[in-house]
């Protein structure tokens, strides 16, 4: 899908207004730390949008699929975030095995369906690999939160797997929620008009 026209950020919110709806605009923007991320995320969760954040942190990439505010697939550039390797550091699948799926995938088959015809495993376990997969991706974007955003309000269908799957935001944020240091709690906590909703 095709990126949206980029839009200036807003100026530097107060702290105690980092996660309220009008914190920080859609579309494009810098990421200034984990603050800045979480109330991007808070936002597009609740706004229940459908879309796509694509991450830029230097040569790294990420991307989230959001479907009425839920995380149901997740991309990166990265080696070790694939599907294939995600399931080989866990001791699933076998090099041979990771192999002859991504020749079936390079021929047009999905990865994970190849796996099923393989016989490596079941559609289910297909889907809850898949989701160990997106949740490793959506987590490790709170490693080093500084780069770039985009957001597209629209994605292609076929891009999200068929198994289906979606992420409540407050799964995914909660525990890197409490690794965070760089968060203005003290403030927060004493802003009794700040709603934070995690569910």
């Amino acid at each position: 899908a095709a990126v949206a026209e980029e839009k200036p950020l807003t100026a530097a919110a107060l702290p105690s207004r980092w996660f309220t709806p009008d914190s920080i605009h859609l579309y494009s923007g810098e990421l200034t730390g984990r603050h800045t991320l979480f109330a991007l995320l808070n936002r597009i969760y609740a706004a229940r949008l459908i879309g796509v954040l694509d991450l830029l942190f230097g040569r790294v990439q990420k991307k989230l699929y959001f479907n009425f505010g839920n995380v149901v697939f997740a991309a990166s550039n990265q080696p070790e975030d694939g599907l294939g390797e995600v399931m080989m550091r866990h001791g699933a699948l076998t090099q041979g095995e990771f192999e002859e799926a991504t020749r079936r995938m390079q021929e047009g088959q999905r990865f994970g369906f190849a796996l099923v015809d393989l016989g490596v495993c079941d559609l289910a376990d297909v889907a809850d690999w898949v989701r160990k997969q997106v949740t490793q991706i959506a987590t490790s974007i709170f490693e080093n939160p500084y780069g770039r955003f985009y957001f597209a309000d629209s994605f292609e269908q076929n891009v999200v797997p068929e198994v289906g799957i979606a992420l409540p935001m407050g799964q995914l944020l909660l525990p890197s929620l409490r690794e965070v240091r760089d968060l203005p709690l003290d403030d927060l906590a004493h802003d009794e008009s700040l709603h934070v909703d995690l569910s």
